[in-house]
């Protein structure tokens, strides 16, 4: 959101156009899973979806936990910021996903 309200540029490397593949990858990474898993912690009824919801947060928690390896290399301010929160949020969710998958 940082991009949207305060035009500042986050992105390490700015040398151009990203291809659409990977647009339509890091939407379907960073927006669909992450919000089937809330659609499922709502809507959960039977186990699976207890299951699956538990699935997509350690994924979630995964994919930010590498793609933050990149502030080691070269990082923007912002990210300083955004990229920590990501790890510790996700990991959070991950953990309370499990507890509530063990649980019944």
């Amino acid at each position: 959101m940082i991009p949207l309200f305060w035009n500042a540029n986050i992105a390490v490397y700015n040398d151009g156009v990203a291809p659409m593949s990977m647009l339509v990858l890091m939407a379907v990474v960073s927006l669909t899973i992450p919000m089937i898993g809330l659609l499922l912690s709502l809507y959960a009824r039977k186990r699976w979806h207890k299951t699956v919801h538990f699935c997509l947060a350690a994924f979630t928690a995964l994919f930010c936990t590498i793609h933050s390896t990149e502030l080691i290399v070269s990082f923007e301010l912002p990210q300083l910021f955004i990229h920590p929160m990501l790890i510790i949020v996700s990991i959070a969710l991950a953990c309370e996903a499990w507890k509530w998958n063990k649980k019944e």
